[in-house]
C-alpha cells in the first residue's frame, strides 16, 4: 500500500467486485471519497429518490434549505436572478450542499432540463446515519472546506477573515486568515466532522483546547483561539512561512546529518513541553511538522491530543496515523510519551530514507509489520546513516515501550551525546596532514567512533 492509506473504495461489502450496473453514479463523487463501502451502504439507506420533469424547478433562489440534491441521472441549470451565474450541469453532481450545514437560503434556483432523478438528503436524516457511522459527517468537511476555498463562498469563521487556502494536500483544510480588529494574520485548521461526532471526543475537547492554547515553546504552533463554526471547530494558530517536513521528504530532500539530529532536538524539546503539561500528541508525523524558513521545526497539531491520565483508549480514542501507531495505540491501550516518541523514531527514520519503516497492501498487515516486525535499518537505504541516529531510531521505536526512553529528556541526551552508557571522545585535536593524509585519518577516526558508538549500543543491550 502506498504512504497515505487509501480507505477501500467499491459499492457493496469489501473485497466484492464492483457491479457497474448496480453502482449509483454518486458514490463516485469527490465528495464521498473517504468513505468505506459499508459506511456508503449506510448512506444509501437514507437517501430519498426523487424526480423531476424537464422544466420542473428543483431549488429555488431565496427559499429556505434544509436539503442537498444528488443528481443521478439527467441535466439541470442553476442560474441566479442577477444574472451573474447560469449554467448547466450533468449528473453526477450535488446541488445545494449548503443547506445541510447552514440552513442558508437558496443561493440559485435550478431546474431540470430533462428527465431528472435525484436522491434527497436532508440534514435529519444525516444526524440519523452519523450516529452509528461517525465518519459520514466527513463529507460536512469537505463541503465546508470547498466554501472556504471559494473566492465567493465562506468569508468570515467567528471573528475572523479568511483570506485563502493554505497548502495542498494534508494543509487543504488550513486556511489563511485575519483577525479584523488586531489585523493579526493567523491559520485556521477545520476539525474533520467526524471526529465532533464522537461523543468522547466533544466532552474532552474544551478542556485539552484550554491545555493546548497554554503550550508554549519555540518549536511548537502557537494556539491563539479556538472557533466553532459551520458544525465543527476551528483551531486559530500563527501563520507560518516555509514548508511541511511532509513536503520536503516527498521532494526528495536529503537533509544533512547536523540537520536530521538538530530537527530531532527540536521536536523531542517540543514534546517534553506538552508532556510536562499533561498532554500526548498522539499525532506525530511528517505531516505535522513545520519547517520554518529561520531553520527551526514547529510541531502543530494538537488536535487529538489527550490528556496523559487518560486510562485506556478505546475506538475512536485510539485516533493516529496507521503508519505511525505505536504497538499500544494499536491496542488501545494506554498512552504516554514514549508513545510519541515510537512515532518520532519512525519519523526520523522516512526523513532520513525517504520511505516509511513498514509499509503494507492492507490496514490489517501494516499493523501487525509494527505490532510483530522488527524495525528496519535505515542504512539499507542511507549507508552512510551515523550510529548515533540508527541507535535512536532503533531504541524510540522498541515494540516493548520499557525498552524505549523513559521520556524526551533522556532522546535528547542521547542526540546531544551526554549518553553515560556509550563512551565518547572529550578530547579536541588540531593537527595538520601532508596530502591525501588527512583524509584518510579522517576516515579511520569515523569509523573508530562508529565502533565506538556499536560498542556503546551493545553494552546497554546486554
Amino acid at each position: 500500500m502506498s504512504k497515505n492509506l487509501k480507505r477501500t473504495r467499491s459499492f457493496g461489502e469489501t473485497g466484492a467486485p464492483v457491479d457497474a450496473a448496480r453502482t449509483p453514479a454518486w458514490v463516485g463523487l469527490d465528495l464521498f471519497s473517504d468513505l468505506t463501502p459499508t459506511e456508503l451502504e449506510a448512506l444509501s439507506g437514507v437517501l430519498v429518490t426523487v424526480r423531476f420533469a424537464p422544466g420542473e424547478i428543483v431549488v429555488r433562489e431565496g427559499e429556505p434549505g434544509e436539503a442537498l440534491y444528488l443528481i443521478e441521472r439527467g441535466r439541470v441549470r442553476v442560474w441566479t436572478a442577477d444574472g451573474r451565474f447560469d449554467r448547466e450541469l450533468s449528473a453526477p453532481e450535488t446541488i445545494g450542499e449548503m443547506a445541510i450545514i447552514t440552513h442558508e437560503a437558496r443561493s440559485a434556483t435550478v431546474a431540470a432540463v430533462d428527465q431528472v432523478k435525484a436522491f434527497r438528503l436532508s440534514r435529519a436524516r444525516l444526524d440519523q446515519v452519523v450516529q452509528s457511522h461517525p465518519q459520514i459527517a466527513s463529507i460536512l468537511t469537505r463541503l465546508v472546506g470547498a466554501r472556504l476555498r471559494e473566492i465567493d463562498g465562506i468569508r468570515v469563521v467567528g471573528k475572523y477573515r479568511i483570506v485563502g487556502p493554505l497548502g495542498s494536500g494534508g494543509m487543504s483544510d488550513v486556511f489563511a486568515a485575519e483577525h479584523p480588529v488586531l489585523q493579526r494574520p493567523v491559520a485556521l485548521k477545520m476539525l474533520n466532522h467526524a471526529l465532533v461526532y464522537h461523543p468522547s471526543f466533544a466532552q474532552k475537547f474544551d478542556r485539552e483546547a484550554r491545555l493546548v492554547a497554554r503550550l508554549d515553546h519555540p518549536n511548537i504552533v502557537r494556539v491563539y483561539d479556538f472557533e466553532e463554526a459551520y458544525g465543527t471547530r476551528f483551531i486559530v494558530m500563527e501563520r507560518l512561512d516555509g514548508e511541511l517536513l511532509e513536503d520536503a521528504i516527498a521532494g526528495g530532500t536529503q537533509f544533512t546529518w547536523p540537520a536530521v539530529r538538530r530537527l530531532l532536538v527540536e521536536m523531542c524539546q517540543a514534546l517534553d513541553h506538552a508532556h510536562r503539561r499533561g498532554l500526548v500528541h498522539r499525532d506525530v508525523k511528517p505531516l505535522n511538522i513545520f519547517l520554518t524558513r529561520s531553520g527551526a521545526a514547529k510541531l502543530f497539531d494538537f488536535g487529538i491530543a489527550i490528556a496523559a491520565d487518560a486510562s485506556v483508549c478505546k475506538g475512536a480514542d485510539r485516533l493516529g496515523t496507521p503508519y505511525y501507531m505505536a504497538p499500544e495505540q494499536i491496542r488501545g491501550e494506554p498512552l504516554d510519551a514514549r508513545t510519541d516518541l515510537y512515532a518520532l523514531g519512525m519519523t526520523a527514520y522516512e526523513a532520513i530514507t525517504g520511505r516509511v519503516p513498514f509499509d503494507a497492501p492492507d490496514l490489517e498487515s501494516l499493523v501487525r509489520r509494527h505490532l510483530y516486525e522488527p524495525m528496519p535499518d535505515p542504512r539499507r537505504y542511507r549507508p552512510d546513516t551515523p550510529s548515533d541516529l540508527v541507535a535512536f531510531i532503533q531504541r524510540a521505536c522498541a515494540k516493548d515501550p520499557a525498552d524505549r526512553f523513559g521520556d524526551a529528556q533522556q532522546a535528547v541526551a542521547f542526540l546531544q551525546g551526554k549518553r553515560p552508557d556509550s563512551p565518547t571522545l572529550r578530547e579536541q585535536l588540531t593537527v595538520s596532514f601532508p596530502g591525501d593524509l588527512e583524509k584518510q585519518v579522517r576516515a579511520e577516526i569515523q569509523r573508530f567512533q562508529d565502533r565506538l558508538a556499536r560498542l556503546g549500543a551493545d553494552l546497554k543491550a546486554e
